[in-house]
């Protein structure tokens, strides 16, 4: 995988990791998926380092916070740019206090997550 071409997507809802995951086909980026907080910290142990994560916040199990309150004490995880993805009318608030780099609204538009994605992987 071309590092500079490279995102994780953390994401519950199937139907839309795949979507997202296919929409970053097209324009050239490859993704590697996970479906909670607790899997996408340990693929990015385990794995190839993304250049770009795409977070839902709400997700069972383990949400969007945990994830970057548990990627805060892995120093070589924080540069990672990390998208929140969430349909909360209250993101921003519930997010104000955590290392993101980002809100992406959902329902997601395309323009918007390809202009995004493309910001990051420049």
């Amino acid at each position: 995988m071309e590092e500079s071409k490279f995102v994780l997507i953390v994401e519950d809802d199937t139907d839309i990791r795949e979507v997202i995951k296919e929409a970053l086909g097209i324009i050239g980026v490859d993704s590697q998926t996970a479906s909670n907080g607790e899997e996408a910290i340990e693929k990015l142990k385990n794995s190839h380092r993304p250049r770009l994560i795409l977070l839902d916040l709400m997700m069972p199990k383990t949400d969007g916070i945990w994830f970057c309150k548990e990627r805060a004490k892995h120093p070589d995880l924080i540069n990672i740019p990390v998208i929140m993805l969430s349909a909360d009318s209250k993101v921003e608030d519930k997010t104000a206090n955590l290392a993101i780099n980002g809100i992406l609204k959902k329902p997601i538009k395309i323009d918007d997550l390809f202009k995004t994605v493309n910001k990051y992987l420049a």
